[in-house]
């Protein structure tokens, strides 16, 4: 929310001013409602006159300013409240005043501007702490007063932004929603269009006070034109009301962004993004560029990045709103990180924090229906990393027997999912349709929850869309997850088919879409696989790891590698070796065109066991410099090793590419 003015010059035999009021309306001015003298000022003006609305006002914006939680805000509506019917009891008669004369102007101006500001701070309070049916009220009831310049609250567009945010519930769960989300999003839409008639109307009041009065008030309209607009995925006409934005001299590069990412054009999404960070006007909120940039890292290939970038921001920023969303972020890039432990304790570590979800439509259901698919995401890495620890793991009683357990956890995870997925009637409209306006997760995670379930159903449901989608950058993904579900069929010529329509699509970026890439090459490995065609199963393999080699050891496929071991050798050490052997890599003798190389050098320095190591791959180029771990147990060193060898980071450290060599102790 923009800052009050606190100045107050209405003077008139008429407006109840006591010489205590005189007095606060002198001492109030200069003081703001952010300031440290906000909440010992409010002391003082109730102590003057307690029946005053001033010394409440000064006690509710404060605390709204400073709050950051559920309870901050929760403190902040009891003054609020009282402040506003103070101000309506003695002076409801000014607040209704609309007038084109300028003195009269003068005098009212101040005081509709204490009851538009502190009106808004009520109405965000009970917004921010989900009270969508009192927030409604407030605006309504505010709206009797028919103020003629709305300079804080904005009331029909806020009216809209709230019907869009619950558009997938009723009226059985709020009395100002409609019976479905076709009907709020409608209902949306003509509150907007309200909001335009009005700001017509008080334009002929205020178009001798207020220059470019209405193009300055249209733009908000526009904002949530645009908001409105790229859900329907009406393409269109959202870039009709960006385009008006811009124009204006306002324009929003978050949203801006997300529109991008609707559209699967990712280079755009990330330069506003990184424009959104630069130009973020640094108030309580999830900062939603930092979250979704998490999702185009992973489509980049670049989770270290990502955690490094997160973990630098929570740091700065600390447990403000946005401070669960972060964490999302961080579970999703150490899972693309290969750190499934990681990135299991992330999304834990959301799903016990109270969000409170400030100057974004995504609310709680978004929320927690994120935090469990990254948890199954994670699940499912745990699971595949046993059989690649050990790739003889189906003769091992202890294996079985975690592999059962947490089968049994995954199965609880997909339970609760599905529990979500009952009762979201926007399931096609946001998970189904890939790339929704209102998702907050990435296709790679949509993925992880279609694949298990009726793959008929969802080859029915794919080729529906992937015909009558008209975004060109889309279809691909829709042909990638039918070619999926084929194969799932066992319908290996028709997967096939799809497979080299995806390869002839022109609309592809090869730095923007690496994990796109790797999918369609893992599909093409199992058609090679069901055919023997074993040489160019291991191009495809060999190629795959080149591109993303944290995902690699998560396909099931065994890698070919050629390990050259140097340095130290002790029993410590060849028990190293012996348990590399077990893992699921092919280790070749000598190198060749599919071979990737790991250069191991074992050490040992005052009694401290060291091991450096290095990846060449099959092409020559070297994916990483050296990397370096001290070690106390061979268990320790062999995982550290074996998923580094993949360029899988610690759990608790991102080793970036091409950093100087790091000791973790």
């Amino acid at each position: 929310m923009a800052q009050a003015s606190t100045k107050n010059v209405f003077i008139n035999k008429d407006d109840k001013l006591t010489p205590a009021r005189y007095e606060i309306n002198a001492k109030r001015s200069g003081i703001n409602y952010q300031s440290n003298d906000a909440l010992p000022s409010s002391r003082e003006y109730k102590r003057l006159d307690p029946t005053y609305y001033v010394g409440w006002m000064f006690e509710g914006t404060y605390n709204h300013y400073i709050a950051a939680d559920a309870i901050g805000y929760q403190n902040a509506i009891e003054p609020l409240t009282r402040a506003i019917q103070l101000i309506e009891k003695d002076y409801g008669k000014l607040l209704k005043t609309r007038t084109n004369d300028f003195l009269t102007l003068i005098r009212i101006l101040p005081l509709h501007r204490d009851y538009d500001y502190m009106t808004s701070a009520l109405y965000e309070c009970y917004s921010y702490t989900d009270q969508f049916e009192k927030a409604w009220q407030t605006i309504r009831h505010f709206q009797k007063y028919n103020l003629q310049d709305e300079n804080y609250m904005d009331s029909y567009n806020m009216l809209s932004w709230m019907v869009h945010r619950n558009r997938f519930y009723t009226k059985e769960k709020y009395s100002f929603l409609k019976n479905n989300i076709a009907e709020n999003e409608k209902y949306a839409n003509d509150l907007l269009d309200s909001s335009v008639k009005k700001i017509y109307w008080d334009e002929t009041l205020n178009k001798e006070f207020f220059a470019d009065f209405v193009k300055n008030k249209l733009i908000g309209v526009y904002h949530y034109k645009c908001i409105l607009y790229s859900y329907a995925m009406n393409i269109a006409s959202a870039e009709y009301y960006f385009d008006a934005m811009k124009k204006s001299g306002y324009f929003p590069e978050n949203n801006y962004a997300n529109f991008c990412g609707v559209q699967a054009k990712f280079k755009e999404a990330e330069e506003n993004y990184i424009l959104a960070g630069k130009n973020e006007p640094g108030d309580k909120r999830l900062r939603e560029f930092i979250y979704f940039q998490s999702i185009i890292d992973a489509y980049k290939a670049k989770p270290k990045e990502s955690i490094h970038r997160l973990q630098e921001f929570v740091k700065a920023s600390g447990t403000t709103p946005g401070y669960g969303w972060y964490q999302l972020a961080l579970s999703r890039s150490f899972i693309n990180d290969g750190q499934f432990s990681a990135g299991s304790a992330y999304a834990v570590k959301a799903e016990n924090f109270k969000e409170v979800h400030i100057g974004t439509t995504l609310g709680q259901s978004h929320y927690d229906f994120t935090t469990n698919v990254l948890k199954l995401m994670a699940k499912e890495q745990e699971q595949a990393s046993l059989k690649f620890e050990n790739k003889k793991w189906y003769f091992s009683l202890s294996a079985i027997w975690n592999l059962i357990v947490l089968s049994a956890e995954r199965f609880m995870i997909q339970y609760t999912i599905i529990n979500q997925f009952s009762n979201n009637p926007e399931r096609d409209d946001v998970i189904y349709k890939l790339f929704s306006s209102e998702s907050t997760i990435s296709v790679d995670e949509v993925w992880s929850l279609v694949k298990d379930y009726s793959t008929q159903f969802f080859i029915h449901k794919f080729e529906n869309q992937a015909k009558e989608d008209k975004r060109p950058f889309v279809k691909k993904y829709y042909q990638l997850f039918l070619s999926k579900l084929y194969i799932k069929e066992g319908e290996y010529a028709k997967a096939d088919t799809t497979l080299s329509a995806i390869l002839q699509d022109k609309n592809y970026d090869p730095l923007y879409e690496k994990l796109f890439t790797f999918r369609v090459l893992e599909a093409q490995l199992k058609i090679l696989a069901h055919h023997n065609k074993t040489q160019a199963a291991e191009e495809l393999l060999a190629e795959m790891y080149c591109l993303y080699p944290q995902w690699v050891p998560y396909t099931g496929s065994a890698v070919k590698m050629v390990r050259i071991s140097s340095g130290t050798q002790n029993a410590l050490t060849k028990k190293i070796i012996a348990k590399l052997d077990d893992a699921n890599i092919r280790w070749m003798k000598r190198k060749d065109n599919e071979t990737h190389e790991a250069k191991i050098e074992f050490e040992e320095k005052a009694g401290i066991h060291i091991i450096h190591y290095s990846m060449v791959n099959s092409n020559g180029k070297i994916p990483m410099q050296t990397m370096t771990f001290s070690y106390t147990t061979a268990e320790d060193a062999y995982l550290q090793l074996l998923y580094g060898l993949f360029n899988i980071g610690n759990a608790d450290k991102a080793i970036n590419i091409g950093e100087p060599a790091i000791a973790v102790k």
